[in-house]
């Protein structure tokens, strides 16, 4: 009986212990205003990307919405807790007038899809 006694406690602060929550991806910015921008010119910046929730953060795809953005990332699974950046890029070339383009996030989050909007006047 008192081994019994034993695991059950041992059981219930294992299950105390365990976090049920999923990740939550939470950004650094999520959006970037570059203002007035020469046409041709190849803007490159990064932001990060947090794990704010319980369990593992698994990143499965960063992209640009067309091909004069892209992005890259430099860790796709991220524990509880932990960080990571992504860089992108925007090129302006045969652009003109303000433009707007996303880095586009998928994750193993409640809102699968994150957008990040870069936003620029190309002159």
């Amino acid at each position: 009986m008192r081994n019994f006694i034993c695991y059950a406690m041992a059981l219930v602060s294992l299950m105390a212990c365990h976090d049920d929550k999923p990740p939550r991806l939470l950004l650094s910015r999520y959006a970037f205003d570059f203002g007035e921008v020469a046409e041709g010119v190849i803007i490159l910046d990064s932001f990060k990307v947090y794990n704010k929730g319980g369990g593992e953060l698994y990143i499965r795809r960063v992209v640009g919405d067309c091909n004069c953005t892209t992005a890259a990332i430099n860790k796709h699974v991220l524990p509880k807790g932990d960080s990571t950046t992504i860089h992108f890029k925007l090129d302006t070339k045969g652009k003109i007038g303000d433009v707007e383009q996303c880095v586009i996030i998928e994750a193993n989050t409640d809102s699968t899809i994150h957008y990040i909007m870069l936003r620029a006047n190309v002159i």
